[in-house]
């Protein structure tokens, strides 16, 4: 059973009669940083004005499953998934504050990490599982698998696994991106014996390049946005930060719900 709070109510300041159940989750939740929250955790919602949205638990990569690559999610429902690429470098200011932003406009999103930035930059994955942000596989060192042997792809993505549960204190979605978007039929064939889908985009902002500015990230994520789309951005983007107030602002105008990947692909 799924227990929804939601801004009218306010986690008592006084110690001792806060249960043993309230975390610090809780409290940021309801000090208005994130608009509503579930409990038990993993079913929040971060919401737009009105209303909460459960967000749907991910699913876990308990074996192999068949080949499925995603480019966007339902196109029957008004939902965009935001997602961002880490890349395997320490990036402590950048990624902070796209998750400071992101938290400051209840917008959930989700991160496919690298393992060695999960190493890098620990703080930050833990912060990101604490708010409640769905964390996918995005390899360990960002090779181009396309290049790689069968047992150099199951280690990349089995290496991020292993990161993400020590360090962040959870398992990942069972969702992989191939960085560079390099994929074949043999990769397909390996992340899914591993128990992943493949989630590609079906929008690509290109804020890593440096001709980008802050416009061209809102105008290619919010002019001709469909249903189910799936957001690419990254966090070492120059402008991508101070593109989100725009993106979030537009998208939520339109009639878009904010979700994870999770959320677009659900039936």
């Amino acid at each position: 059973e799924v227990v929804v709070r939601g801004l009218d109510y306010h986690v008592p300041r006084v110690r001792d009669v806060m249960p043993a159940r309230w975390t610090a989750l809780d409290v940021l939740r309801d000090s208005g940083h994130l608009k509503g929250y579930s409990v038990p955790p993993g079913s929040l919602a971060f919401t737009p004005d009105s209303g909460v949205v459960l967000l749907p638990m991910p699913p876990g990569a308990d074996g192999p499953r068949e080949v499925a690559v995603h480019h966007h999610g339902d196109r029957e429902r008004r939902r965009a998934a935001l997602t961002f690429d880490t890349s395997e470098v320490s990036e402590a200011d950048e990624a902070k504050a796209i998750i400071d932003e992101l938290t400051r406009l209840r917008a959930p999103a989700t991160f496919f990490v690298c393992g060695a930035w999960c190493e890098k930059n620990p703080e930050l994955l833990r912060e990101a599982v604490r708010r409640g942000f769905e964390i996918a596989n995005h390899s360990f060192s960002h090779p181009a698998f396309t290049g790689l042997t069968e047992e150099e792809m199951v280690s990349e993505i089995k290496r991020t696994e292993e990161a993400i549960r020590d360090i962040g204190g959870g398992r990942p979605a069972a969702y992989f991106r191939p960085p560079y978007g390099s994929i074949d039929a043999r990769v397909r064939q390996v992340v899914a014996s591993l128990g992943y889908s493949v989630v590609m985009w079906s929008t690509d902002t290109l804020d890593w390049h440096p001709s980008t500015t802050q416009q061209l990230i809102r105008d290619r994520v919010t002019v001709n946005t469909r249903n189910g789309d799936i957001v690419l951005m990254h966090t070492l983007g120059g402008f991508t930060r101070s593109a989100l107030i725009e993106v979030v602002y537009n998208l939520r105008t339109m009639g878009f719900e904010l979700t994870t990947v999770s959320g677009v692909l659900q039936q």
